[in-house]
């Protein structure tokens, strides 16, 4: 009896508060065009995933500014974004073209490119 009570104990404290392990699935890296005032497609981190964003560049003639944004909150990515950015299944990512800080309006086309590892959660 005394070995079941400590064999459960010890099964207790080592699966109670894990948090999964990580393993690489892959690399999904893409390019797009965002047109003026567009906003990309919204891709959302399948359940049993996280996804390492690891860069995004944007460019275009305009000196409009690409924006990241997770979960309806935006960010410029022009050096305010410290990568890597970790999404968590569920979260909804997507690219969005920034106003020009000179014109106060966003200029597109805008180009751009982006690198994300995705990990399996292993329980």
């Amino acid at each position: 009896m005394k070995k079941i009570v400590v064999i459960a104990l010890f099964f207790l404290a080592t699966t109670s508060f894990a948090q999964g392990n990580l393993q690489f699935n892959q690399v999904i890296s893409g390019t797009g065009i965002l047109a003026t005032n567009g906003v990309s497609a919204n891709q959302t981190v399948p359940t049993g995933k996280v996804w390492k964003i690891e860069s995004i560049s944007g460019w275009n003639d305009g000196g409009s500014r690409l924006g990241l944004t997770v979960n309806t909150i935006s960010v410029p990515v022009s050096g305010n974004v410290p990568f890597p950015v970790w999404l968590k299944a569920g979260d909804v990512l997507r690219f969005t073209l920034l106003t020009n800080p000179a014109s106060g309006s966003a200029l597109g086309p805008m180009n751009y490119i982006y690198s994300i590892i995705e990990f399996n959660i292993i329980p």
